[in-house]
């Protein structure tokens, strides 16, 4: 299992096996899970801050799996019973990690 933990959002986020969860610390409650978000071990995740030109970027989490895919998750859909990835990519390799930023280039 691994965690993130994001002080702007009141969140914790973390993984366990193919299912993705967080938490917001304010009420100690699940605020969202993404179950089966891949067919292996989540290694990696990003969730992006608002930015003053995007606000919207704050619904955005990325995730990374041995599996080879990176998925682009929006976290307003996780209330549905199986959310779908709004991007997804196959590097055809065993991911280890992953590595974001919010910052526009």
């Amino acid at each position: 299992m691994c965690c993130s933990c994001r002080a702007e959002w009141n969140s914790l986020c973390w993984w366990r096996g193919p299912r993705h969860y967080c938490m917001d610390t304010t009420s100690g409650k699940v605020a969202y899970s993404i179950q089966d978000a891949h067919s292996s071990r989540i290694k990696g995740l990003v969730a992006f801050k608002s930015r003053s030109d995007d606000p919207e970027a704050s619904n955005f989490v990325v995730s990374a799996s041995s599996d080879g895919f990176i998925r682009v998750w929006d976290v307003r859909m996780t209330t549905k019973d199986k959310p779908t990835p709004l991007a997804e990519a196959n590097t055809k390799s065993r991911l280890t990690c992953l590595a974001g930023s919010s910052l526009r280039m």
